[in-house]
């Protein structure tokens, strides 16, 4: 019997080779802004926009996948937008 190794949402982005990452997130970028989209989502708009070269890892660039690959959420970038990494690392696999 086969084992199957559930991919973490964390390492998602990976599967894609670096250009393609890096396209989606100036597409992404380009859809959404550099706002958090779950900072927006809970109204929380007192946190610092996106900043994508920031050594502060909290309020740096990151995925966030709209619904969470752990609850049967699709790895396509119709179902990504842009989230601070605090934000999505405390949104886990919560939906919104």
């Amino acid at each position: 019997m086969q084992a199957t190794k559930k991919k973490s949402s964390n390492n998602a982005m990976r599967t894609f080779m670096a250009s393609e990452r890096r396209a989606i997130r100036a597409r992404l970028i380009e859809k959404y802004g550099t706002n958090c989209q779950l900072c927006i989502a809970k109204n929380r708009f007192d946190k610092a926009p996106i900043d994508m070269e920031s050594h502060n890892l909290d309020w740096s660039w990151s995925v966030d996948h709209i619904i969470p690959i752990g609850l049967g959420g699709k790895n396509v970038e119709s179902n990504m937008w842009p989230a601070h990494r605090k934000c999505n690392s405390d949104r886990g696999t919560d939906s919104i």
